[in-house]
């Protein structure tokens, strides 16, 4: 079970999403330019996320993700980006603000 490339592309009734343990891929651009502010990606085994996933979210604020679910360009352009908590399975960074450049 996964969500398709694009699928919620530049979708604006998107708010946030916290996604089910079932949920065992996100495709590439699969938000790209959506209104959503917030992402939940739990650390299911197996999970991939696809490049550019979230590319383009520019009212996203919040990202709570496994850096093993890290992939190419993923939160590029989300200029509001400044909550986010990547953990793995030793540590857990707490990152006050993140500057992306493309």
């Amino acid at each position: 079970m996964g969500i398709d490339d694009g699928a919620f592309k530049n979708v604006s009734s998107i708010k946030g999403i916290e996604l089910p343990s079932t949920i065992k891929n996100i495709g590439g651009y699969a938000f790209y330019g959506s209104s959503i502010r917030e992402i939940v990606i739990p650390s299911s085994v197996g999970f991939n996320v696809g490049d550019n996933a979230f590319k383009g979210c520019r009212l996203l604020v919040a990202a709570d993700i496994n850096s093993n679910h890290i992939s190419k360009g993923m939160f590029q352009d989300c200029e509001s980006l400044t909550k986010t908590t990547i953990s793995d399975t030793t540590n857990e960074l707490k990152i006050k603000s993140c500057v992306y450049t493309s």
